[in-house]
């Protein structure tokens, strides 16, 4: 479901370093933010049976803009001696995100254990991409 986005992550990523010399970091990154937000509401449209391909590439042309120029960012902000550091710091706090996102998206669309998520994602799939 995901590869399209990822394919155009890998192709565009490349090329937002030249684009950060043109924009500057912030534009590309809010560019990035509301590339995903509106991606996430598209996808928030998603019907069994429909495209949600539109969506995907939204949220891999969001992502191709904002997490390489936000790894440039927070690296930029460092001096050399405390790159390790910050690298390290960037990817622990990725890693954290995601895992509290993957305990609190379940929780947000109404899934129990006693029931499954199945009537939880039926009925709730559309507010946790909200």
């Amino acid at each position: 479901m995901l590869i399209p986005g990822l394919v155009v992550f890998l192709a565009l990523s490349p090329f937002a370093g030249a684009l950060v010399a043109r924009l500057g970091p912030p534009w590309l990154m809010m560019a990035g933010i509301l590339a995903v937000a509106v991606g996430f509401f598209l996808l928030s449209g998603a019907r069994q049976g429909e495209s949600y391909v539109q969506a995907i590439l939204l949220l891999g042309l969001g992502v191709g803009l904002l997490v390489t120029r936000l790894t440039a960012a927070v690296l930029a902000a460092v001096s050399d001696a405390d790159l390790s550091e910050a690298s390290a710091i960037n990817d622990g706090g990725s890693g954290v995100g995601a895992l509290l996102i993957t305990a609190v998206v379940p929780v947000l669309i109404g899934g129990s254990g006693a029931g499954g998520l199945t009537p939880a994602i039926q009925g709730g799939f559309s507010a946790a991409m909200i």
